[in-house]
C-alpha cells in the first residue's frame, strides 16, 4: 500500500468519529495532529490500528478545550 492511499484511508475514519485534522507533518515519518471528541478518543486509536494492519500507530496526546456554538 502506497503512503497516499494510507493516508486517506486514516482520513476517510474521521468523519464517523467526529475528527477533524489541524495538521499533518510530513517526515521520515507522517505525523497527523487530530482534533476529536474525548469519549471517541480509545474507539478511533483502535479504529485506525485495524484498519490499517497496525502500520499507524496513534497516541492520545491531550485535550483541548473548545467552544460550541449552541443553536
Amino acid at each position: 500500500e502506497t503512503l497516499n492511499a494510507l493516508l486517506e484511508g486514516v482520513r476517510r475514519q474521521f468523519e464517523s468519529f467526529g475528527a477533524v485534522e489541524e495538521s499533518a507533518d510530513y517526515g521520515a515519518e507522517v505525523r497527523l495532529t487530530v482534533c476529536l471528541p474525548a469519549e471517541q478518543g480509545e474507539a478511533f486509536c483502535a479504529r485506525l490500528v485495524d484498519k490499517t494492519n497496525g502500520v499507524v500507530t496513534p497516541v492520545l496526546a491531550g485535550e483541548k478545550r473548545l467552544a460550541k456554538k449552541l443553536g
